[in-house]
């Protein structure tokens, strides 16, 4: 059938109009692996991209696993297809286990696009395939290596577009989205939600002394020591000036508190300036985000009244019911350092 001109023409437009209404990474390896087991007749294929993982088209099996780790560091070295009639009898493979029945002939293609290689495509087949479905499968490639390459572009413009430049944090744009999700997924699970609303104290004052370039660099150090204070499910932002935020999803307000601890201690003994923190935490994720951003602010502005370097909180029980004030109601309010 790769022989009709008119076959391939249709076959290439329907993949293309596929290809070009698909800018998701994942959903991207999602077509591209369908099209090559529906379209093109392979028992399997697979994608590793440099930098960003396998977009396998189903899970296969270690065997699968163990060829494509040794065909990938190949491929990438050598940036040239890799053609295996019988892998069982490679040298390569002969330490990987269950390789003696492997009984495909495989494909790795070398993902290339404006002479920069992101990466393999890997295909199996039940037979070994003839000179004219092998060109095919190279324009396959290139097609697809162009569309990836569009696909890591968008991606990085999207980070971008939601990270402030000089603190490596998520921005305002990012914290926005985040948190009405992060609540809802929260209230879905009756997981409880924490919110700091943090401001680096006597910002303008440093500011205007040192002059704008120690600021920057403050602000930097700031962004970078709280970024390596928080766990993996908590998120860190740049609000807004010298204010930064962090959501924290699944926190309980003992452990919120102490995670906000963690942040003004860490950030005063290693930062050239110190933080205060307002810290809220909605026990069943009740509240919208306007309200756990305002009793966050109100939190906050206690902790600057009282003295600064310090963390005030509050928990809300139910969005019906009025806030708690933490250290009002149990004294847990601690001296500055």
């Amino acid at each position: 059938m790769f022989d009709n001109a008119g076959y391939k023409f249709n076959l290439i437009k329907n993949f293309s109009r596929q290809l070009a209404s698909t800018p998701e990474l994942g959903q991207l390896a999602k077509v591209i692996n369908n099209f090559a087991v529906v379209e093109l007749g392979a028992e399997h294929s697979s994608i590793i991209l440099e930098g960003f993982g396998k977009y396998p088209h189903n899970m296969q099996g270690k065997t699968f696993d163990d060829i494509e780790e040794k065909t990938f560091k190949y491929v990438m070295k050598v940036q040239k297809c890799l053609r295996i009639a019988k892998p069982s009898a490679e040298y390569m493979f002969k330490d990987i286990k269950g390789i003696s029945s492997f009984g495909l002939f495989m494909l790795s293609l070398p993902l290339i696009t404006k002479n920069q290689i992101l990466g393999s495509l890997n295909l199996y087949f039940k037979s070994q395939v003839d000179a004219e479905f092998f060109d095919f499968l190279e324009f396959f490639s290139e097609l697809s290596s162009s569309s990836i390459m569009n696909s890591i572009s968008h991606k990085s413009l999207e980070a971008k577009s939601l990270t402030d430049k000089l603190t490596g944090l998520y921005n305002r744009r990012s914290f926005d989205d985040r948190i009405e999700n992060e609540i809802k997924k929260c209230a879905e699970a009756k997981l409880p939600i924490a919110v700091m609303m943090m401001d680096i104290d006597d910002f303008k004052k440093y500011n205007d002394e040192k002059g704008h370039q120690q600021g920057d660099n403050a602000l930097a150090e700031m962004g970078s020591k709280l970024k390596s204070s928080i766990g993996e499910s908590s998120t860190a932002f740049r609000y807004g000036g010298e204010e930064l935020a962090l959501i924290a999803p699944g926190l309980k307000p003992d452990e919120a508190l102490a995670l906000a601890e963690k942040i003004r201690k860490e950030t005063a003994s290693s930062c050239r300036l110190t933080i205060s923190i307002g810290l809220v935490t909605c026990l069943n994720s009740s509240c919208p985000p306007v309200t756990m951003v305002s009793e966050a602010d109100k939190a906050l502005y206690r902790a600057k009244k009282e003295g600064k370097n310090r963390v005030c909180a509050s928990v809300i029980v139910d969005r019906a019911i009025n806030p708690i004030d933490v250290q009002a109601a149990s004294s847990l309010g601690k001296p500055k350092e």
